[in-house]
């Protein structure tokens, strides 16, 4: 078993892929049978940061535990790809909005 990768890796292709992935379908089976269990699985194999394949042959990068939220928490991060990938889906919410709208709604829902 590969040990987990514990530094960030410099380039996107150093980041693995979970493997077992079906053509066309990727990891869409394991994932809607067990998202959290393949997750888990994932992280424990590859560490923290690792691709998925939602399917179409799409990679999904995944940045997990405490390395994830560290994303969303430092101010250099921007939510702009959220919006404008999952708008539908998430609308106008904290987790799509930056600055001093993120912190309005924060304290709103606080």
């Amino acid at each position: 078993m590969p040990s987990p990768v514990r530094v960030a890796p410099k380039h996107a292709d150093e980041v693995p892929d979970v493997p077992g992935r079906l053509p066309l379908l990727g990891h869409l089976l394991k994932m809607n049978r067990d998202l959290n269990g393949l997750l888990r699985d994932a992280r424990e194999r590859y560490g923290p940061l690792f691709y998925l394949d939602p399917g179409m042959g799409n990679r999904l990068l995944i940045v997990d535990g405490d390395e994830g939220f560290a994303l969303y928490r430092n101010k250099e991060t921007s939510s702009e790809f959220l919006g404008r990938t999952f708008g539908n889906f998430l609308g106008h919410s904290v987790i799509t909005t930056d600055g001093d709208e993120h912190k309005r709604m924060r304290g709103a829902m606080s």
